[in-house]
This record gives structure tokens, C-alpha cells and sequence, in this order.
């Protein structure tokens, strides 16, 4: 996930558009010992979640929680404390890292490690496609670089061109295209990788940085700038949106239909789910007793999942499963 990392690249974002009332219809759920937090962070088309969460001595471990409710938690290794699940697929193998290692886990339970052979500070998986085929970056002594490695173990690495502040996949989808982020040394960029090695870069009009989030089967990307969020299609041009009342947009995942789902900051700071459908419409939420709400991934079915925060400040697992249309 770097996921994570996308909340401190927030600047001051703006400008509203019309929101529906839904009548959400939530799940919320919490593995056993999670008592320092619990991130979903992927949905696949058959509701199954990944992702990990936090135990008493800030230890990560991750999770999968079948359709039906139940939830197993695993460590990739025997690095204890370091599991982070970074995504899942139909199939429901589990993509993430563990400490330096990047990781596979059937959906039977077995795990295959892997590391770029150039990396010597870390492999570092951010998302797995239907055929298995996994996107992520790598560190060394030069930086960061991007990755593909096929479900036959192949490797390829690349960079942009002037990415001299790092690539930064995010995204795969069936075809193999990979979208993501690239740093030059003033500022990001959005970029897409299709499979014969071609990269594109763009970024939205007047955006002085772009960050890419997510890729669907049909080559629609989104992601945010400082004006907030946007969506390209692959003809390339870009329609950017904000929740209404939103001062920062992060959208997450967008799935086969074009919806998209993420979270704002409202002008309090205060944290709301969205999600957008396809027309552009506008649907914010929030789990009951929410005191901050992160949507992290959409499925096929438009099924949500992420986490929220209560008023004791324990966060918890959600599972959105009507969100109003």
C-alpha cells in the first residue's frame, strides 16, 4: 500500500460537486487483538477482504476475511510483527510485504517469497492483477524503481524517464498495464506503463503534483493534486471532482464500472467515505458512530470496504454493501 503514503502528499484542495442522500447498508468487523487498528485495504469480486492490522506492541500482521464473516490473520514469514497486505485478486491471492519481502498467499494459505534481485533495501508490492501478475517498487542505493513480476516468477524493472525522485506503480490491471506516480526533482507525475514497456506521463491541467491510486480493466485511472481528485479515461482526457464541502479528496480504488471510491477531509478535518458513480454523481458516508471514515477499495458488485475511527479512537472494519444506488 503505499497507500499510506498518499495521506502525507495532502496539500489544499477544493471545489464542490452535488451529493446524493444514501442508505448505506454496513457490516463493520475487527480481527481479535487488533487493539492499535485494523486497515482493509482490497475487495475482490467474490467480497473476500485483505489487510492487516496492529497488535498491542504496534506489531502488523494480515487478514483475510472470507465473504461469510470469518477472518484468518497470517505472517508471511518468520519476521514476526511485519506483515502488510497490499492487495488481492479474484483468484484470492494475497499480495504484500513482509519487513524487506515482498509476498504471495494463496488463497489456500501458502505463501511464495520474492525479491527484486537489484533490491538492497527493499521489495515492496503495491497491487496484483487476475492472472497473478504483481506491480510494486523497489529500493536501492539509487533510489526508487518500478516493477513487474509475471505469476511465473519473471521480473522486469523500469523507471521513468527523469524520475530521478523515484517511480512509484500502484496499479495493475488485467492487461498488464501498471499506473502509477513518478517524482522528477520538482515534482510528481502521473504515469501509465502498458505491457510492451511503453510510459506515458500526464498529469492534470494546472496540477503542480499529481498522485496515481488506481487502474480498472478498461484503462481508467484516478487519483489526486492539489485541486483534489481526477479520473482519465484512456483517451486521456482528465475530469477532476470533489465530494461537496471537501478540502482534500483521496480517491483509492476504482473498479470494472468506472465507480470510484475514497475519502475527503471535510472543513473541520474531519473524514468521510465517498463514492462516484460513473455519471459523476456524488455519494458520501459514513459508518454509524464514525468519527473518521478511509474507504480503501470498490469491487465489481460496488461493495466497499475500509475503516473508520470511534470516539474512543479504535478503529474498525467496514464492509458497505448498499450505498444507496
Amino acid at each position: 500500500m503505499n497507500t499510506i503514503i498518499t495521506i502525507c502528499l495532502l496539500a489544499a484542495f477544493q471545489a464542490p460537486t452535488s451529493q446524493a442522500a444514501p442508505t448505506p447498508s454496513f457490516v463493520t468487523f475487527n480481527v481479535p487483538g487488533d487493539v492499535n487498528g485494523i486497515v482493509p485495504i482490497g475487495i475482490n469480486p467474490a467480497g473476500e477482504i485483505a489487510g492487516y492490522w496492529i497488535d498491542a506492541g504496534f506489531g502488523l500482521h494480515g487478514f483475510v476475511r472470507e465473504a461469510g464473516g470469518a477472518i484468518k490473520s497470517f505472517d508471511a514469514t518468520g519476521l514476526a510483527d511485519a506483515t502488510t497486505s497490499a492487495g488481492i485478486n479474484p483468484a484470492g491471492t494475497i499480495t504484500g510485504y513482509d519487513g524487506s519481502d515482498g509476498f504471495l498467499r494463496s488463497a489456500k494459505g501458502s505463501f511464495t517469497l520474492f525479491d527484486v534481485p537489484d533490491a538492497t533495501l527493499f521489495t515492496q508490492p503495491t497491487s496484483i492483477n487476475q492472472p497473478g501478475d504483481v506491480t510494486g517498487f523497489y529500493g536501492d542505493a539509487n533510489g526508487y524503481h518500478g516493477f513487474l513480476r509475471m505469476k511465473n516468477g519473471t521480473i522486469t524493472t523500469f523507471d521513468v524517464e527523469g524520475a530521478v525522485g523515484g517511480t512509484y506503480p500502484s496499479g495493475i490491471n488485467p492487461a498488464d498495464t501498471i499506473a502509477g506516480s513518478e517524482c522528477d526533482a520538482v515534482s510528481c507525475h502521473g504515469f501509465l506503463r502498458t505491457r510492451d514497456g511503453a510510459i506515458v506521463t500526464f498529469d492534470p491541467t494546472g496540477s503542480t503534483s499529481t498522485s496515481v491510486t488506481a487502474i480498472n480493466p478498461a484503462g481508467e485511472i484516478t487519483g489526486y493534486d492539489q485541486e483534489g481528485a481526477f479520473l482519465r479515461p484512456p483517451d486521456g482526457t482528465i475530469t477532476t471532482f470533489n465530494p461537496t464541502g471537501s478540502t482534500g479528496t483521496i480517491p483509492f480504488s476504482i473498479n470494472p464500472a468506472g465507480e470510484i471510491t475514497g475519502f475527503y477531509f471535510d472543513a473541520g478535518g474531519v473524514l468521510h467515505g465517498f463514492v462516484r458513480e460513473p455519471g459523476g454523481e456524488i455519494v458520501s458516508f459514513d459508518p454509524p458512530g464514525s468519527t473518521g471514515t478511509f474507504a480503501t477499495s470498490i469491487n465489481p458488485a460496488g461493495e466497499i470496504t475500509g475503516f473508520y475511527s470511534d470516539a474512543e479512537g479504535i478503529s474498525h472494519g467496514f464492509l458497505l454493501t448498499n450505498h444507496g444506488h
